[in-house]
């Protein structure tokens, strides 16, 4: 079980060779963690790749189940690609991996956390949930000073400087 979706697709090595020994791979966050808004699109990529098994996306409303079951239903075809190579390159320097690489933070921030409850303010309409959990953090995105550290060190190149200003922006300081 791995993340595998239109982002997130540094495993096709690793699929690959787990196809070649007849092992199965089951994609999950197929959705990106919610930053891919059509799932129909995200779902059939997914099951266009002759390495993965199957992808377990999550559901909490029946037209997302029937959404869903109609990703399986579609031609991929040209347009789609394109479709997901726009995406891509929209979230190639913005979308957070969780991986902590480009920690620690000088100044203390805990950047994957801060994405994360950015996350759920934006996308899961978890606004007070995440802000308490934002406010009682040590240390918030309005502490960066900008050094510059955290890029470096981030394998993806994101700007997360820019990407810190996008919290503070959500949750205001």
């Amino acid at each position: 079980m791995y993340p595998y979706n239109i982002v997130e697709d540094q495993a096709e090595e690793l699929f690959m060779e787990a196809n070649i020994r007849d092992i199965g791979i089951i994609a999950m966050k197929p959705l990106a963690g919610g930053a891919l808004e059509d799932a129909e699109l995200a779902i059939s990529y997914i099951l266009n790749n002759k390495n993965i098994s199957t992808v377990i996306p999550g559901m909490d409303k029946i037209e997302q189940v029937k959404q869903n079951i109609l990703a399986a239903d579609l031609n991929f075809n040209d347009e789609m690609i394109k479709k997901c190579m726009e995406i891509k390159k929209k979230y190639s320097d913005s979308f957070c991996r969780r991986c902590g690489y480009c920690m620690p933070c000088p100044q203390g921030i805990d950047i994957p956390f801060s994405f994360i409850l950015k996350g759920y303010y934006d996308r899961y309409d978890l606004k007070e949930w995440a802000t308490e959990r934002y406010t009682a953090m040590k240390r918030h995105a309005s502490d960066c000073i900008e050094c510059g550290l955290c890029e470096s060190k981030c394998p993806y190149n994101l700007k997360i400087r820019d990407m810190l200003k996008g919290v503070v922006e959500s949750f205001g300081f």
